[in-house]
């Protein structure tokens, strides 16, 4: 009877160990496989809020953050540029962004000391349209990674001639986005683009120099 027993406990013993080694080996093999991934999630204010899988956070959350991370105090900014996320969330897959119209130009815009612009999709319906809306940003704005391009802002594009042709004499006013005027009146920068007013807005890419400024020293060009 005493065998048994023993025999019994040992066998519970060993089957308990058995499950905590493989437990412990699972738990290896997940570490391994994180180690090699990019960690999307980082503790810092910036990687939180700009990150490309970040998990949405309620809006009291949401404009905290981005208090912090851009300097933009004023809450309806805020709340635009919490819109203008949400918004373009789906961009982050530049498929997405070619099936809605945007199409992708072949240089990649950067000036050396100063910073880029990564490269610029353009979706010509809007970009062709005077009127500029909050939500549909004439133009989307990527920068090379590892494996892909990343979405890192927008730019809207207000134009106010025909292509090629010079600024009008007197230029009809500036739209205001986020409590701004559009940066401008601006000369075509390549053939066939009308001139026009813009503005960058690095949602997606916290940038030193400030959310609406037109270089981000961030973004480089291979």
């Amino acid at each position: 009877m005493l065998t048994n027993r023993l025999s019994t406990r040992t066998i519970v013993l060993l089957v308990g160990a058995m499950a905590l080694i493989a437990l412990l080996m699972l738990k290896a093999d997940l570490g391994q496989g994180r180690a090699g991934m990019v960690d999307f999630h980082a503790p810092s204010v910036g990687d939180a809020i700009h990150s490309d899988t970040h998990p949405p956070l309620i809006p009291g959350q949401q404009m905290a953050l981005d208090s912090v991370a851009t300097g933009v105090t004023d809450p309806q900014v805020l709340r635009d540029l919490a819109k203008v996320r949400r918004a373009t969330a789906k961009y982050h897959n530049v498929n997405t962004a070619i099936a809605d119209g945007y199409v992708p130009t072949t240089a990649c815009d950067a000036v050396p000391g100063v910073g880029g612009m990564g490269y610029h999709y353009v979706n010509p319906d809007l970009a062709m349209d005077p009127a500029v809306d909050l939500l549909t940003p004439e133009i989307l704005m990527y920068a090379a990674s590892d494996k892909d391009l990343r979405l890192v802002g927008v730019e809207y594009f207000q134009g106010i001639g025909a292509p090629d042709a010079e600024v009008p004499d007197p230029a009809p006013p500036a739209a205001v986005l986020f409590g701004l005027p559009l940066d401008g009146p601006m000369l075509v920068h390549i053939p066939g683009m009308p001139p026009h007013y813009d503005l960058h807005v690095w949602i997606w890419l916290p940038n030193p120099d400030g959310m609406f400024a037109m270089w981000n020293p961030k973004v480089t060009c291979p």
